[in-house]
């Protein structure tokens, strides 16, 4: 046994030494053959082996081969090396298991069939793939080509590098790589799954391009079975946010606000995800989304992408998004926003989407054709946004891009739509129709100008425009232009060239329309270039014809206009204006800048030279206002009234220009040019002939050191109608006789320019003779003024009698203050001097002082408040009568003097009239004005012997002029406030009173009557005429004599009349409300009489309501302790009020002690009457109680004896019927019973009577005393037909205690 071991032993030995050194004496070249047959039969195709050979058993099983290529139709697949280890312990158990598979450079060349399908060798028959795994797969130095013959495209893959693992022929595999194509080495992870039972493979593989920061992954199915391999599956593509810090490819900026989008790629990170179907000839991306930047801000889009592969490769791409905001996302943006930024500090979209565009498209150019659907609901650029864009855009050969039904909502609620072309290249452009249409204009072009819309800005209705557009960087044209502009039409061709070269921007256009808002539409028009940082032409040629155009509130019809200007001069080739307001205009001419002097003539240089007329005619001068409105309007409202009712307007003006020589220019250059212009004025206005001319010498190049000369003449034939043009007539008035204007003058515009004005006219003589100069920006100029007037009625209340005056002083301005010096004169009789000094510039400011001899204060308050001023309501006194006059105006206050004044004005008069009737002496005060209000401080003096002092304040509000007052009088001669009819003064004596009011109102009117305030009266030593209390006393008397009361009033009015109230002192409370001043009640008592005056006075109205109470000492005769009353009232105007005695309250008291006396005797009558009638009701009463008594004993009486006969009816009956039962019973035996005999039973007891219920009689009391007459009480039984009341009243006899229970339970 030992031995037959050891020998077996020995055997193996030899076979595993044989096995391992026998293989390399074996010359394997010469199996090459059986090798390549076997291989071509294992993969089925040819196998060629032109390397060496070399097969090894022991360790493991190997083969190496040498240049061994493959050839199958369009496939070859050839390696330099080939090695492959067999694992041993599956080959002894006959399954083939590959440890380690080794490929060196192998070379792998695919093609596809015009089929589209894969060229690669099958498996043979019958063999299983199963078999055959794989532990380790090594692939170095490898190169892999697709070739596609039919497009003439291929794809190389070199360097290619893989280790790995094959479980099965069939499947699955994983492993990583590497390979280099177009340049870039990527790295590679693949991992397969087993076919499924569609022949499906899972494929799962990852791409890391190891020069940037890039992955990919994809993960899907990919089939083979199908006319061509196709893989379909999820897709990422990112760039991870930590490897994008600090990475920046390509060259830097070229400038300070170049945007290098080149950055884009490295220094956001991004996403991308979707489903990718793939195919040799087509690549489709659906659900798509891509995520740009940083999560915080990061731009979101998807959509869908189309690659088509072949020789005509293209891409189509469909890209939507919510809210796209490429301003946070693109690098260097700020930088370019802030380079374009407009006057409010916004970036202007025309520069920045423009520029964007253009860096866009010189940096991400596609390498094949490209249309891209977009589709953003919100796209933020250059800080706005824009809403809806949608449309297609597809790039074009020569690099640019192709615009399809592009769209999108701007701001403005506007509207955008075109398609075109745009070019690219150094500069943009583009060409194709527009179209726009914007509900608010001015938000579009405030967007375009990249600030906020001005609502200062004409108004602007809805813009739809559309055309052809063509835009580069130095001009924009619009041809074919079809645009409505608040539904007015405008038709034709507008082109904006930038300024370049030396050359300045110039606007040429041609337009028709029936109605044209010239105004709004230059505006629109120049906000929209402003967006563009274009400047405003400087040059232009324009024709336009409109049935109707329209400047702010100019409107004109039938306008036609061909004009232009240039570098060369102004042309006017035609002007006309059908109907401005009712006015003709036409103008032509042209004055050209560029003409040389003639030669041989004393000129040299340009000398311009031409002509412009202009003629304008309208049946009425105030047409011509809605004109002067637009051209100064500050002077509008003065021209609007001084014009207005003026006849036919025709002026004639025309503008030569010539060349000339100055004489009294510079002689030591005489030849230097000179030019001449003149502008000639003549026409009329309705009755008033102007001629005027004005010429100016100089250097066209300094026209501010020219020689002028002006002289003028306005002749009227009516005073009037000059007043009315210079606006005299509010100074003074002006009767109508003819009256001239002349103004002469001359001198040069950089120094002194004498001037010499007169006016004469009925009733108005001005004089003023000055000279003025202009210093660079500084104006200054004096001037004696004189002016006498027949009627200063600037001074004066309407209805007022003539003011005469005659004023002299010296003026003198300049470019911030006018001032009036040595003002001298007298002004109605009254003499006037001081000085006033006024500024000119914001804020305004006054200054000075004013002396008169008298002054009424109605027409200044008037004239500084800015009332339609009437007269105060009539009064008189002791120093003035009564005159005529009107109620308060209810026309609003106008524009008061002191408004935007500031300053200080003192006025001294020796006499004021206050109110009409109330002159106060030796006033003083201080005017002081603070541009909202105006102030009177301090005022004092004396007024009807008293000292007077006030304050009051006037200021503009909201509502109107809103005025405050203070006013104080102290002991002042009540008889010479007192208004009166020239006869004695209704009372006498001293009075103080103080008081306080303020109001606000939009008329003096509204303002007297919202007065309201309050203060305090008292008089001291009254004497008061026509008040006596004794007239009350009088009075009664007279009737107790018999005076019929119809008759007491006129009795106690003339006792009043006679007598005179002296009240020593008295005092009372003033309120005003409504402007309605109420006082009262005075109190006082006089010989034990009471005086009580209440007073009201209705300051609108102008109607006193005053009552005098008189009450007379108490009587002991006085009804109820009264005391008779009289009252005296007086009603109307204050100056002659209607006085009526009222004897209501005394009539009254007589009549109430008449009543009062008789009501006494007739009360004593009264009283014995009641006295007799109750005696005799208290004995009709016992008579009564009496009788009743009576009555009911005897009813007592028979109810008993009644009931006695019934007892003993009944008694009887019960002894009878005992008997009858007693003896109808039968006999017993006691001995046939048995027993004994009983003894005989008692008798039965006696039943009571049997009970009959029945109701019994009500028992009543006694009724109490009545009187006679009185009504019986409700309880009272009532009585039985013919029985007296006294029977039935009787009770019954008394019951019983049981017959009482039956009573109380009603039984009978």
């Amino acid at each position: 046994m030992q031995t037959t071991l050891l020998g077996l032993a020995l055997a193996m030995i030899l076979a595993l030494l044989a096995a391992l050194v026998g293989p390399h004496f074996v010359d394997w070249d010469g199996w090459r053959e059986t090798f390549e047959t076997e291989a071509s039969r294992a993969v089925g195709a040819p196998v060629s082996i032109g390397g060496p050979i070399a097969v090894r058993v022991l360790p493991t099983p190997s083969l190496d081969l040498g240049g061994v290529s493959v050839a199958a139709g369009g496939t070859r697949v050839s390696a330099r090396a080939l090695r492959v280890e067999l694992a041993l312990a599956p080959l002894m158990r006959g399954e083939w298991r590959v440890a380690e598979l080794a490929l060196d450079a192998p070379q792998l060349a695919l093609a596809l069939d015009p089929g589209g399908r894969l060229a690669a060798p099958s498996l043979p028959a019958g063999f299983d793939p199963e078999r055959l795994s794989i532990d380790r797969l090594v692939i170095e130095h490898g190169r892999a080509v697709l070739a596609d013959p039919a497009s003439g495209g291929s794809l190389t893959l070199d360097n290619l590098t893989f280790k790995g693992d094959l479980r099965s022929l069939a499947g699955p595999l994983r492993g990583e790589g590497a390979f280099v194509t177009g340049g870039t080495l990527y790295g590679v992870r693949l991992a397969t799954g087993r076919p499924g039972p569609d022949g499906a493979v899972r494929l799962r593989f990852g791409l890391d391009p190891l020069d940037r920061p890039l992955t990919v992954e994809a993960d899907g199915v990919l089939r083979l079975d199908t006319p061509g391999p196709r893989w379909e599956g999820g897709v990422t593509l990112a760039r991870p946010a930590a490897a994008s810090r600090g990475v920046r490819a390509g060259a830097a900026p070229s400038g300070p606000h170049e945007l290098d989008l080149r950055e884009l790629d490295l220094r956001e990170p991004w996403r991308l995800t979707g489903r990718l179907d793939a195919t040799p000839a087509r690549l489709s991306l659906t659900q798509g989304e891509l995520q740009y930047g940083p999560e915080e801000r990061a731009l979101r889009l998807a959509g869908t992408a189309d690659l088509v592969l072949g020789r005509f490769p293209r891409l189509d791409l469909a890209v939507s998004g919510r809210q796209l905001d490429l301003d946070r996302v693109i690098p260097g943006t700020a930088t370019l926003h802030a380079a374009a930024a407009g006057p409010a500090g916004g970036a202007r979209p025309l520069v920045v989407v423009p520029e964007a565009m253009r860096r866009l498209l010189a940096t991400l150019r596609p390498p094949l054709p490209t249309t891209a659907r977009l589709d953003i609901e919100a796209l933020t650029a250059a800080g706005s946004t824009l809403q809806g864009l949608r449309g297609t855009v597809a790039t074009t050969p020569d690099g640019g891009l192709r615009l399809t039904d592009i769209e999108a909502r701007l701001p403005g609620l506007t509207q955008v739509r075109l398609g075109g072309t745009l070019a690219a290249g150094a500069d943009l452009a583009f060409t194709g129709p527009v179209t726009i249409e914007s509900s608010d204009p001015w938000g579009l072009a405030a967007w375009i100008e990249g600030g906020r819309a001005d609502p200062a800005r004409p108004a602007v209705g809805p813009l739809r425009a559309s055309g052809e557009v063509t835009a580069d960087r130095d001009r924009v044209a619009i041809e074919r232009l079809a645009a409505t502009v608040d539904r007015k039409s405008i038709e034709g061709r507008v082109a904006y060239t930038r300024p370049a070269d030396g050359r300045p921007a110039r606007i040429d256009a041609a337009l028709t329309a029936a109605e044209i808002d010239l105004e709004g539409t230059t505006a629109l028009l120049r906000g929209v270039l402003g967006g563009s940082l274009a400047d405003w032409p400087r040059e232009a040629g324009l024709s336009l014809s409109a049935g109707k155009a329209a400047w702010g509130a100019i409107e004109a019809s039938r306008v036609d206009a061909r004009l232009g200007f240039d570098a060369g001069g102004l042309t006017v080739e035609r002007l006309t204006v059908g109907d401005l307001r009712g006015a003709t205009l036409e103008a032509s001419g042209r004055i050209d800048t560029t003409a040389l002097a003639p030669a041989g003539s004393a000129l040299q240089g340009v000398a311009p030279r031409g002509a412009v007329t202009l003629l304008v005619k309208a049946p009425r001068a105030d047409m011509l206002v809605a004109l002067a409105t637009e051209i100064a309007p500050r002077s509008a409202d003065e021209l609007r009234r001084t014009v207005t009712g003026l006849g036919p307007t025709e002026l004639r003006a025309k503008l030569e220009v010539e060349p000339t020589i100055d004489p009294v220019a510079d002689p030591a250059a005489p030849s230097a040019t000179r030019a001449q212009a003149r502008l000639a004025l003549d026409g009329r206005v309705g009755a008033m002939r102007l001629a005027a001319t004005v010429t100016a010498t100089g250097d066209p190049a300094a026209p501010a050191a020219a020689r002028l000369r002006f002289d003028g003449t306005v002749e009227a034939k009516e005073g009037a109608a000059l007043a009315a043009l210079t606006g005299l007539d509010r100074l003074a008035a002006i009767d109508r006789r003819p009256a001239t204007l002349t103004l002469t003058g001359g001198g040069r515009l950089d120094g002194d320019i004498n001037a010499k004005l007169e006016i004469a006219a009925g009733g108005l003589q001005v004089s003023a003779t000055g000279t003025g100069r202009r210093d660079g920006d500084r104006t200054a100029g004096r001037a004696d003024l004189s002016l006498t007037a027949a009627d200063l009625r600037a001074l004066a209340l309407p209805g007022a009698p003539p003011l005469p005056a005659t004023l002299r002083t010296r003026l003198s301005l300049d470019d911030t203050t006018v001032r009036l010096d040595d003002v001298a004169g007298r002004v109605a009789g009254a003499t006037v001097t001081g000085h006033l000094g006024l500024t000119r510039a914001a804020p305004r400011t006054v200054s000075g002082r004013i002396e008169a001899s008298e002054v009424d204060a109605a027409p200044l308050v008037a004239l500084l408040s800015g009332a339609a001023a009437r007269r105060p309501p009539p009064a008189a006194g002791r120093e003035g009568s009564a005159r005529e006059g009107s109620a308060w105006s209810s026309e609003p206050f106008g524009r008061p003097a002191f408004a935007d004044l500031h300053g200080r004005v003192e006025i001294a008069a020796a006499r004021a009239t206050l109110w009409p009737g109330l002159v106060a002496r030796d006033v003083e005060t201080v005017l002081r004005l603070d541009g909202t209000s105006l102030a009177v401080e301090g005022l004092g003096g004396t007024l009807a012997g008293g000292a007077l002092s006030a304050d009051a304040t006037l200021r503009t509000v909201p509502t109107g002029l809103a005025a405050q007052a203070r006013l104080a009088l102290v002991d002042a001669d009540l008889a010479l406030l007192l208004p009166g009819t020239g006869k004695a003064p209704p009372a006498e004596g001293r009075v103080s009173l103080s008081s306080e009011i303020e109001g606000a109102g939009l008329s003096p009117a509204a303002l007297v009557g919202a007065l309201a305030g309050s203060g305090a009266v008292r008089v001291e030593r009254a004497q008061v005429v026509g008040i006596d209390p004794k007239a009350i006393d009088a009075g009664i008397r007279a009737v107790e004599r018999g005076l019929p009361l119809e008759r007491l009033a006129g009795y106690v009015g003339s006792a009043l009349e006679a007598g005179r109230l002296a009240v020593p002192s008295a005092a009372g409370a003033l309120a005003i409300v409504d402007g309605r001043v109420r006082l009262g009640p005075m109190e006082a008592t006089v010989d034990g009489a009471a005086v009580a005056l209440t007073a009201g006075l209705d300051l609108g109205a102008d109607a006193l309501d005053a009552r005098v109470t008189l009450t007379a000492p108490p009587r002991d005769d006085g009804p109820g302790g009264r005391r008779p009353e009289l009252g005296v009232a007086l009603r109307g105007p204050p100056s002659a009020p209607k006085r009526t005695v009222d004897t209501t309250a005394l009539v009254t008291w007589v009549t109430l002690r008449s009543v009062e006396q008789e009501a006494k005797r007739v009360e004593a009558a009264e009283k014995e009457a009641k006295r007799r009638e109750a005696a005799a009701a208290a004995a009709a009463a016992e008579r009564a109680a009496e009788r009743l008594r009576l009555e009911q004993e005897r009813q007592a009486r028979e109810q008993v004896a009644r009931e006695q006969r019934e007892q003993a009816t009944r008694e009887q009956a019960a002894r009878e019927r005992a008997a009858r039962e007693a003896a109808a019973r039968p006999t017993i035996d006691p001995a046939v019973t048995g027993t004994a005999e009983p003894s005989a039973p008692a008798p039965a007891p006696v039943l009571p009577p049997a009970i009959e219920v029945r109701p019994g009689p009500v028992v009543r009391s006694p009724p109490a005393t009545r009187p006679a007459g009185a009504a019986a009480p409700s309880g009272a039984a009532p009585a039985a037909p013919g029985q007296p009341r006294e029977a039935q009243q009787q009770p019954s006899s008394v019951p019983s205690p049981v017959r009482s229970l039956l009573q109380m339970f009603n039984l009978q």
